[in-house]
């Protein structure tokens, strides 16, 4: 290839002003966030999302202990009820036995 090919090469597959008008500046390049940067905002973010699972997870720490002590309460309270049932009904017992021993009696 000549000389005279090659620049005529160049010429022909030279960029125009269109095909660089939306290439970067070094401005555009100095106002673009570095990797660091990037990094250092990322590992921010992650660490406030740490932060905030931990009172997340404490919050639920609390509220499954209150469920707890209610299930423990309901529980006794049920136990209570059963207990009370059963007085009752021995009272009822007790009571049928009574009148039926002063209707002997009598």
């Amino acid at each position: 290839m000549t000389v005279d090919e090659k620049l005529d090469f160049l010429i022909a597959n030279m960029a125009t002003k269109e095909d660089i008008k939306d290439m970067a500046t070094k401005s555009d390049l100095k106002e673009m966030v570095a990797k660091s940067d990037l990094r250092v905002e990322t590992n921010m973010v992650f660490g406030e999302l740490d932060s905030t699972e931990e009172r997340i997870n404490k919050k639920f720490d609390s509220i499954n202990e209150i469920l707890k002590k209610i299930r423990e309460d309901i529980n006794a309270t049920r136990y209570s009820n059963q207990t009370v049932e059963l007085l009752l009904k021995r009272q009822d017992k007790l009571e049928e036995e009574l009148q039926e021993l002063k209707k002997k009696i009598s």
